[in-house]
């Protein structure tokens, strides 16, 4: 799909894991290089694990704090091992930090926010698990719409939509995903996640024999006190327009005070690509800040 979208002739690595050796990283990239060249790309680009709609990017900046969920996490010496073998950034992508607090929505901006908002053509509601299907279809339509002129877009198929919500269900809630609709059309949406690697963080990486029980009850029944808001999106043609900008305000808030109800002391927003300066200029105004940097790196074959 990449290669029909973008006429770059670039290859893909991803699952990038190896002790700081140079020999090892140098077999590595060598059977990966070589795998590409017999594809007849001329680029490899990554990492990417599977895809950019997956973990994506090597993390350069941020090491004293542990990952989010599906977010990757290298040691220092990855960068350096990289870079010596001819790969160059090709960019950048951030994860904010949120302290949870009650208002999200700086006072400046709410009364912009609630007057936009009362418009009886819009419409807000949470996710139905009766519909979950449908549901995250819908979700994945204004997703492929909002982000489609983003750097390295690849679309989600109906497929992978479909493993999607098999893969997000058992830890969805109904409070975590709300949906905007403008004239009785799919217009925004926001998706967060419970932070499941809090969850796990003492498993040793195992979930039997009993750790699937503590793991349903931390989810279920504590819950973590982190949480990652990895999908937003509004609608291209709503996208810098007040409505818009008010329906992304709007709905971060709406998650975000759900999720402080439920005990929810930080959350992450991430990825970020760093081009897209009026979502980190919109994020960094309610209180977020930078501190994860993950990079994509891009060598000529």
């Amino acid at each position: 799909m990449h290669l029909d979208r973008y006429a770059d002739e670039t290859g893909h690595f991803g699952f990038l894991d190896a002790i700081d050796d140079d020999a090892v990283f140098d077999a590595l990239f060598d059977a990966a290089e070589t795998w590409l060249r017999g594809q007849g790309v001329k680029h490899a680009a990554g990492p990417f694990s599977f895809s950019v709609n997956e973990e994506c990017g090597l993390l350069v900046d941020g090491f004293d704090t542990p990952p989010y969920v599906m977010m990757p996490h290298g040691r220092p010496h990855y960068q350096r091992q990289v870079e010596r073998l001819g790969y160059v950034k090709a960019q950048d992508m951030h994860a904010l930090h949120y302290r949870n607090e009650k208002r999200f929505i700086p006072e400046k901006r709410q009364r912009f926010v609630d007057k936009l908002l009362a418009d009886p053509r819009v419409e807000l509601r949470n996710i139905d698990f009766k519909t979950f299907k449908d549901d995250v279809k819908t979700l994945v339509g204004v997703y492929n719409d909002a982000w489609s002129d983003n750097w390295g877009f690849i679309p989600f198929t109906d497929a992978q939509a479909e493993h999607m919500a098999g893969e997000l269900r058992p830890i969805i809630t109904r409070e975590n995903v709300v949906l905007a609709y403008v004239d009785g059309e799919p217009a925004a949406f926001a998706l967060v996640l419970p932070n499941v690697n809090e969850a796990i963080r003492d498993f040793g990486g195992k979930l039997a024999p009993f750790n699937w029980a503590k793991l349903l009850w931390r989810l279920k029944v504590k819950r973590p006190s982190t949480a990652r808001m990895p999908l937003m999106g509004v609608v291209k043609k709503l996208q810098g327009r007040p409505l818009g900008v008010a329906l992304a305000y709007k709905l971060i808030d709406l998650t975000n005070s759900a999720n402080i109800d439920r005990g929810l002391v930080a959350s992450e927003l991430s990825w970020i690509l760093e081009t897209n300066q009026r979502m980190i200029t919109m994020l960094t105004d309610m209180g977020a800040e930078i501190y994860k940097t993950y990079r994509i790196y891009k060598k000529a074959l």
